[in-house]
């Protein structure tokens, strides 16, 4: 495997591409997890391409890609005032390769210093983003009911806040 990938800003050109790696990464994420009526939900409501598209005015995506391919996209916006991780999906032939790390690394900058954290959820049973996202300095904060009748473990990740304002006392 080419361990040589770009990472940049999406455009909405990149949404049919996105819903391709929609399609991809959800069946094997969801359906063993959650069920194959789930899986389908996160397609029909959050991989359309129409709806990728629309969101990119609300919100930041990133796509990692090789060779003109997408394989891996971060995706990054708020609530309640808190920059939050909405997406972070990597093909499962590139786990482990650094594409999900660098797609973080580029969420994180983005964010910057002034946010504090950032804030992101998986659904329960998703042990694979759990371990990602611990062995990144994730932390848990608290698990709810989301849409699609599946739980949400929410996880906070402190900023460093390494460009602090100059003491003008």
């Amino acid at each position: 495997m080419n361990a040589t990938y770009d990472i940049r800003e999406a455009t909405p050109a990149d949404a049919p591409a996105l819903h391709e790696l929609g399609a991809a990464v959800t069946w094997p994420t969801y359906a063993p997890i959650a069920g194959a009526e789930y899986a389908a939900y996160v397609m029909d409501t959050w991989w359309r391409s129409d709806y990728i598209a629309e969101s990119m005015s609300r919100t930041t995506h990133y796509v990692a890609e090789r060779d003109d391919q997408v394989i891996g996209t971060a995706v990054v916006g708020a609530l309640d005032g808190d920059p939050v991780l909405w997406k972070l999906y990597v093909l499962p032939s590139e786990h482990g390769a650094g594409v999900g790390t660098a797609l973080l690394e580029a969420v994180v900058e983005y964010v910057g210093d002034g946010a504090g954290r950032l804030l992101l959820s998986y659904i329960e049973g998703n042990e694979h983003a759990a371990a990602f996202y611990r062995a990144r300095g994730f932390t848990f904060v608290r698990a709810e009911p989301g849409s699609g009748g599946v739980i949400h473990h929410w996880m906070s990740l402190a900023l460093p806040r390494t460009r602090g304002r100059p003491d003008t006392r």
